[in-house]
């Protein structure tokens, strides 16, 4: 009943304003701008920071808005507890392949899904993540001051991997795979998986990318490695998750500190809420002063052929 009553007053409400002769305009806030951070520093390769703008939830969506997003001009540096280190502004388009590829890496994208746009980032050729290290970011743009830190765990190293086969034998050119390990019990942990498929950038899957051990702590831990996929590809549920016979699969298993895992994890929940009129989700962001996340990666990779 509470319903129906509440479908007629929007209709009442909706006929109200069709009905008026004078025009109605809503003065709607634009709300603060802020910068958003996506930064990453995994053992034995450099930082990559990318900065951009965040946009007002009723503001245009042309394709040229977007170009202004990115932030150049800031100033941005890494520290390891004894070394501070500048980053430098780079544009995507004039990059090294290495560092292209890095670079789509972190963003989940392969080359023909880039937009021509100015792609800002920020790097140092001179700093390399260790693990055991904790980083902290400071970014100074305008009037904005943003601080995070973060660390890079020890990676935990998967023990075994093997392949089950589609449940419709029809399909018996399409692999499942699971990987196990033994989680350590001294500390908590909490984890993050890619797989890269053949040429394919490292992609997360939809529904299965994080864990903690807050159920499995000091236990062996049992996981699916479920393909990754861009989120352009259409849906396939026949071949979601699956790999195809002949394949060359490499996974990424990432050890990730809590604040790097909690923002991955709200992010999630966020993008799966149930749409415009689902209660929001609160992203716990790790940066101070501004948002998104600068994260750091204890990564372990293996490569196999499918089967």
């Amino acid at each position: 009943m509470k319903v129906l009553l509440h479908i007629a007053l929007l209709f009442t409400f909706l006929y109200v304003l069709t009905s008026c002769e004078e025009d109605v305009t809503l003065d709607m806030p634009q709300g603060e701008e802020k910068i958003v951070v996506e930064g990453q520093i995994e053992q034995g390769r450099p930082p990559i920071v990318m900065l951009t703008r965040s946009l007002p939830y009723f503001s245009s969506t042309a394709i040229s808005d977007f170009d202004h997003m990115f932030v150049s001009g800031a100033s941005v540096q890494i520290s390891d507890g004894s070394t501070t280190v500048d980053l430098i502004e780079l544009n995507f388009n004039n990059l090294a392949d290495s560092l292209k590829d890095l670079l789509l890496d972190l963003f989940q994208l392969s080359a023909n899904e880039i937009v021509d746009f100015d792609y800002i980032i920020y790097t140092t050729p001179v700093l390399l993540g260790e693990i055991g290290k904790e980083y902290t970011l400071t970014v100074e743009k305008d009037q904005h001051l943003l601080t995070a830190v973060t660390t890079i765990p020890e990676p935990v190293i998967p023990d075994s991997i093997w392949s089950e086969h589609h449940e419709d034998p029809n399909n018996d050119s399409l692999m499942y795979y699971r990987f196990s390990f033994e989680d350590p019990p001294v500390v908590p942990n909490y984890y993050r998986f890619f797989t890269q498929r053949n040429n394919e950038p490292f992609y997360t899957n939809l529904f299965v990318s994080l864990m903690d051990d807050k159920l499995q702590n000091g236990q062996r831990v049992s996981l699916p490695l479920l393909r990754g996929s861009s989120k352009f590809d259409e849906f396939d549920p026949v071949s979601f998750g699956a790999f195809k016979v002949g394949d060359q699969v490499t996974m990424k298993f990432c050890s990730i500190d809590e604040a790097h895992y909690n923002f991955w994890s709200t992010l999630s929940t966020d993008q799966f809420s149930g749409g415009p009129f689902a209660s929001p989700v609160n992203i716990k962001s790790n940066v101070n002063g501004g948002l998104g996340v600068w994260g750091g990666y204890g990564a372990y990779y293996y490569t196999f052929i499918v089967q």
